[in-house]
This record gives structure tokens, C-alpha cells and sequence, in this order.
């Protein structure tokens, strides 16, 4: 069964695919009245939000409090929400996560890395992975730092 959208999902479907970088559901508020001229309770966008994170077209990035469009190509357009392919994996992607400028990049770890994670808390801790999030820097904003750094020396 195809999940069918309502028109209110529809449009914060449609400002998700608008704004690729990671949003908090008070930005999608702000957009949404902004777009629609319409005012919109937070929770109503947090329950949209909610319906596409159990769709899994939509990942919560818990350390920004923010939420992305999972990273498909076939989701890449507000057009194809309506008619949402099958999804081959429910595991969220691990999160490389700029410190600096925010971006975030999706990536994928090694079965074998997860399974040792897995198999290193299994005594004692049981692990649900749905995605890790890694914090440091992009590869532009590490340069700009280093450059700044140069700068900075007598």
C-alpha cells in the first residue's frame, strides 16, 4: 500500500525537498507561514514530521534538533512524494555532521564496523542502531580554519 499525503503533508513534504540542509520544525513553521501566508501550529509540523520519519523519507538529526529528507535519489523532488517508491532499507544513514556550518553528510559504515560495535555492547547493552551521528568538520570549513590558523601565526 502506497502511504497517500494530505495536503498539509504535501506542503511540508514540498518545503523539505525546497530546503535540503537540515531544518527544526520551528523553521518549517516560519517557512510554511511564509509560503502559505497561513498560520500553522508546531505540533501539526511535528506530526507531519512524525508520519515521514515512520515512512522513512525523513531523518531526525537528534544533535541539531533538526530533521533532513533521508538522501535518495528518487526522493530528490517534491513531485514524487505522492507516488513514493518502495524502500529497500529501513536503517537510517550514519551522519557526518559539520560543527561549523552545519552541513550533513550521509554515509554509510561497514557492516563489519556495526557488527563489531554490536558484538562489543551485546553483553551488556542492546543496541538499536537507526543511525550514527559523527560531529567534526567539513573538509571546506577544515581548510578555512587551517588557513585562518597560518594567518594567525607571527
Amino acid at each position: 500500500m502506497k502511504p497517500t499525503l494530505t495536503p498539509l503533508r504535501q506542503k511540508i513534504w514540498d518545503l523539505l525537498c525546497q530546503h535540503p540542509q537540515p531544518l527544526t520544525a520551528y523553521q518549517l513553521v516560519d517557512l510554511y507561514e511564509q509560503t502559505w501566508r497561513k498560520p500553522i501550529h508546531a505540533m501539526s509540523v511535528y506530526r507531519c514530521l512524525d508520519y515521514f520519519i515512520a515512512q522513512h523519507r525523513v531523518q531526525k538529526i537528534h544533535s541539531l534538533n533538526s530533521y533532513m529528507l533521508m538522501p535518495s535519489p528518487t526522493l530528490a523532488t517534491s513531485d514524487t512524494a505522492q507516488t513514493w517508491p518502495q524502500q529497500t532499507s529501513l536503517s537510517d544513514p550514519h551522519l557526518l555532521i559539520c560543527d561549523h556550518c552545519h552541513q550533513v553528510i550521509a554515509t554509510e559504515l561497514s557492516a563489519a564496523l556495526l557488527q563489531q560495535l554490536q558484538q562489543t555492547l551485546e553483553s551488556s547493552f542492546q543496541l538499536q542502531l537507526s543511525g550514527i551521528e559523527l560531529r567534526g568538520l567539513c573538509h571546506p570549513c577544515r581548510v578555512a580554519r587551517e588557513l585562518q590558523q597560518q594567518e594567525e601565526q607571527p
